[in-house]
């Protein structure tokens, strides 16, 4: 439904019972546009004409008149027919605009308990390690502005405090250095968020020097170290080793034997299982043998910059309303049906990986080498295995 009014048009779809305040919104701010919104505000009150009044005096008192009922048509072209019957009986546009307010917004009684929810769950708001910055600021402001929907005046910088203390410990020196630096009661949301997202793009991008850095250097290992002799199971940038988790019944040697050697200069792919005890908290120690392909082979892979799995029963926790496109290696583009955290049995417990993509179409479980070194994990390559 549409009206022309010195050039105006109202060509929102009219309201139909949701989203009162929205429309409200949208509403008052098409009838200040239109130079009508005092007739709501004020009702219908207009001036007295003065005796022997001139045409200019005329012809404003007639638009002055006319005004309270261009905006009680506004409001009635604004509804559906369905809401229309609740306002035809109103007379002013003050008496149709209050009409549709104390049934659809209700009072100061109603508006409270429509607030408790929202509130409950700006208070619950929390950074998870599978989020963004921008994934969790997005849902900060949807819930501000349900609050701020219902009439409370949600200042800037309760969302600020709110952002701050609600964030995972990656960035615990970020906090800090904007406590430091920043007036946090003038600091707007839109500046925090800027902060934040500059912030996180800095570690992605030191996290994939540092795992190319440890490949070059890798790289001149062997070729300072073992210019003499082959080696076949060189890691270079880019490429992948398969790691195998077994279970704790497993059986594995403390240290590799001769024979052992002997048998991994015959192979051309490594396969780690855990470790009993080297002293650290080591998480893969890979051995070379024939790569499997089951729920407990992981590639670690220099060239991602994700972990990635094919298993869903892999998943202790998994957000399926994630979705990532990923070029593979050959090329290929692939979306990810969710990202999660994963739980593997390692020799010293149970060890959770964070922000791993479900990708089921993948042939094998993949471990992002910047990926871990963006989380503070320790990974290096000496001689012929790798230590995580």
């Amino acid at each position: 439904m549409s009206s022309n009014n010195h050039g105006s048009s109202l060509s929102n779809p009219p309201f139909t019972g949701e989203d009162y305040n929205v429309w409200a919104i949208k509403m008052k701010t098409f009838l200040r546009g239109n130079d009508v919104w005092e007739s709501i505000e004020r009702g219908f009150n207009p001036p007295r004409l003065p005796q022997n009044p001139s045409l200019d005096q005329i012809k404003n008192h007639a638009d002055y008149v006319a005004r309270p009922y261009k905006a009680l048509s506004f409001l009635q072209i604004g509804v559906s027919d369905e809401i229309f019957p609740r306002i035809m009986r109103a007379e002013t546009a003050q008496d149709a605009w209050e009409t549709l307010k104390k049934e659809y917004k209700g009072d100061e009684r109603v508006k409270g308990q429509n607030m408790v929810t929202p509130k409950r769950e700006f208070a619950m708001l929390k950074l998870k390690d599978t989020e963004t910055v921008h994934q969790y600021s997005s849902k900060v402001m949807d819930m501000v502005n349900k609050i701020r929907l219902n009439g409370e005046d949600f200042l800037d910088a309760m969302v600020v405090e709110k952002m701050l203390v609600s964030l995972s410990d990656r960035f615990e020196s970020k906090i800090s250095a904007i406590e430091e630096s920043c007036n946090l009661k003038e600091l707007t949301v839109v500046e925090l968020i800027g902060k934040l997202q500059a912030y996180e793009q800095r570690v992605v991008l030191r996290a994939e020097d540092r795992a190319e850095g440890a490949f070059q250097a890798k790289e001149k290992q062997h070729a300072a170290g073992h210019g003499r002799r082959q080696t076949p199971n060189r890691v270079e940038k880019g490429k992948a080793v398969v790691v195998q988790s077994q279970q704790l019944k497993d059986k594995f040697p403390q240290c590799p034997t001769s024979k052992q050697n002997q048998y991994r200069s015959k192979q051309k792919t490594q396969q780690a299982h855990f470790t009993n005890d080297y002293g650290e908290d080591h998480l893969f120690m890979p051995l070379h043998g024939n790569s499997s392909s089951n729920k407990d082979s992981w590639l670690v892979d220099s060239g991602c910059t994700s972990h990635m799995v094919k298993d869903k029963d892999l998943f202790t926790e998994l957000d399926s309303s994630v979705k990532i496109k990923v070029k593979l290696a050959n090329g290929s583009m692939v979306q990810s049906d969710g990202r999660g955290t994963v739980a593997i049995q390692s020799k010293r417990g149970i060890k959770y990986i964070s922000n791993v993509l479900y990708i089921p179409s993948l042939s094998q479980n993949m471990l992002s080498v910047v990926q871990m070194l963006r989380n503070g994990d320790s990974v290096s390559f000496m001689h012929d295995s790798s230590h995580i």
